[in-house]
């Protein structure tokens, strides 16, 4: 991961070359992987320093999970380098019901690398309802 204080004197090209290869699974030269980075390089330092900040200081949240007592779905991409399969297992194991839906060939954001595989376990999960 990259830390604010990279953000800030570094700019977009740190957050690109450090985190585009965890968010998208087919690397910077897929179109998702053009995608994320020209949202990244919109960016200002000061921005990505601040998102940074704000995920380092978020709080733990598995209390909340365990008392959750509604219907739940947990996508995560097979090779996701921020939330691997197992962190999304635990997550599932938090939540009474839940149910756990890994998407193959994709990273952090298997919305956008696997549409129509993430439509489909939604539309499965949505439709069990």
């Amino acid at each position: 991961p990259i830390s604010a204080q990279q953000a800030l004197h570094e700019g977009p090209e740190a957050f690109v070359h450090t985190m585009l290869p965890r968010l998208v699974a087919d690397g910077a030269d897929s179109d998702v992987g053009r995608e994320v980075a020209a949202l990244i390089r919109a960016a200002t330092p000061e921005g990505l320093a601040a998102a940074q900040r704000g995920m380092a200081l978020r709080p733990d949240s598995k209390d909340i999970l365990a008392r959750y007592a509604g219907p739940a779905l947990v996508v995560v991409g097979e090779h996701d380098a921020l939330t691997p399969v197992d962190k999304a297992r635990q997550m599932v194991d938090l939540i009474a019901g839940a149910q756990l839906e890994v998407i193959p060939g994709a990273a952090h954001l298997p919305n956008q690398e696997q549409p129509e595989a993430f439509n489909a376990v939604l539309g499965r999960f949505l439709d069990g309802l």
